[in-house]
């Protein structure tokens, strides 16, 4: 699928690593570089002129940084010693230094650390501008999978303009893991059926043959990817949220009507992002 670029990396404070370890194993399935960033900056906790204890500060945080980079590299070349890796550390916000080297980048791989539900938001606000901004894919490394279940890549599918590409990172990423693939569309819940004056209509045939059209020149393009097809009756980012629980991948599309930066994900993308229960990626 991809043939140039690099996957990036924005590292952060986290002890956690999932992210980077992600990053490397994609970087490797996809023959390319790794491009780790670090982001400095410091006008949000000092004072607008460089005082002799803020010079003093500053230069020990840069310190911290670079050896913390030293010894990712170090831990890149000793677990993955056929991936190349690079590290830099930026001074600039973390979302325009990540979003600057976005551009060349055929991949962008960011933690989905999650903050406390009585902040307002359930995802970093780094890791959030980054998926709604980023030119290309974006995955967000948050819920992990069980490999012994045999996870499945869960994409779903819509009827939006940027579903081919949507399908077409989805089933490439299918391939090259030995993942099966879960295409999921979901039909809205019927009010009537919810204040249980009636029962639920099953999902037409219309959508189930529609379902296999629009998945039909994929599955000729990968023949080797076990497609399972599902048509399900919820709200999409309860179904979506509920297939995602333990499994390799989500994919969805990052594509809103708003033109507001804050709601260029769309109200769909935004929820499952926040709630996933395994990595999400979203492609723009």
């Amino acid at each position: 699928m991809f043939s140039h670029g690099y996957v990036l990396l924005g590292l952060d404070d986290s002890e956690h690593d999932e992210a980077l370890h992600w990053a490397a194993r994609e970087a490797r399935s996809l023959r390319t570089d790794l491009r780790i960033v670090r982001a400095i900056h410091w006008s949000t906790h000092l004072a607008p002129w460089d005082s002799i204890d803020d010079c003093a500060i500053s230069a020990g945080y840069r310190g911290a940084v670079e050896t913390l980079l030293r010894q990712t590299i170090g831990q890149m070349h000793e677990l993955y010693p056929d991936v190349v890796a690079h590290c830099e550390a930026v001074d600039a916000y973390p979302s325009r230094a990540l979003l600057d080297r976005s551009r060349d980048a055929v991949l962008t791989v960011v933690g989905a650390h999650k903050l406390h539900a009585t902040d307002g938001t359930a995802l970093g606000p780094v890791s959030a501008l980054i998926a709604a901004q980023a030119p290309g894919p974006v995955v967000l490394v948050g819920g992990t999978s069980d490999p012994s279940t045999n996870p499945a890549v869960v994409v779903g599918v819509d009827d939006s303009p940027v579903t081919d590409d949507v399908l077409s990172f989805a089933f490439d990423y299918a391939h090259r893991h030995g993942r099966p693939l879960r295409a999921l569309v979901c039909w809205p819940v019927d009010p009537l059926a919810e204040a249980q004056s009636r029962p639920a209509p099953q999902p037409s045939e219309r959508a189930q043959q529609w379902l296999a059209d629009t998945l039909g020149a994929w599955s000729e393009k990968y023949p080797d990817v076990e497609v399972r097809r599902t048509v399900l009756r919820n709200r999409p980012v309860a179904g979506l949220i509920n297939a995602s629980l333990g499994q390799d991948l989500l994919v969805v599309g990052g594509h809103s009507r708003q033109a507001r930066p804050s709601a260029l994900l769309g109200s769909v993308t935004q929820g499952v992002v926040h709630h996933a229960g395994c990595p999400v990626a979203v492609v723009r």
